[in-house]
């Protein structure tokens, strides 16, 4: 889906870096990273960042990579645990009351998702039942 929402950016490319083997989670993947000898800096939602103590070895991926976490309006930082909130880098997202999480939910409820996923994804996701 990424490679299919970027392929009329040429600036922009995707890479198949995920672990293969099952399952695979956020921390697999950063300390693969990690080990390569790469800086790492893992991008996420106020949304993402509130259920992290939910994750697969949350201070591991801590450890392994700098959290910077766009925050939302209706979020606020304070509902995040204190030690979390000293682990975190921040910045703005004005207006986008948008997450991964509402866009799959749109998607299992049949709601309009046109404007928030380009037209290839959004087709990608309905011809493969994706989050039904």
């Amino acid at each position: 889906m990424t490679k299919l929402a970027l392929q009329d950016s040429p600036e922009l490319s995707a890479a198949d870096i995920e672990p293969h083997e099952k399952p695979s989670w956020t921390v697999n993947l950063l300390e693969n990273l990690a080990d390569e000898g790469l800086d790492v800096c893992f991008i996420m939602g106020m949304d993402s960042l509130e259920e992290l103590h939910t994750w697969k070895y949350p201070e591991r991926i801590s450890k392994r990579a700098k959290l910077v976490v766009g925050t939302r309006p209706g979020y606020e930082i304070s509902s995040v645990e204190p030690e979390i909130r000293s682990m975190i880098e921040t910045f703005p997202v004005p207006g986008l009351f948008i997450s991964s999480s509402d866009l799959r939910d749109r998607f299992a409820r049949g709601l309009n998702t046109r404007y928030l996923v380009p037209g290839s994804v959004q087709r990608y996701i309905e011809e493969n039942e994706l989050y039904a």
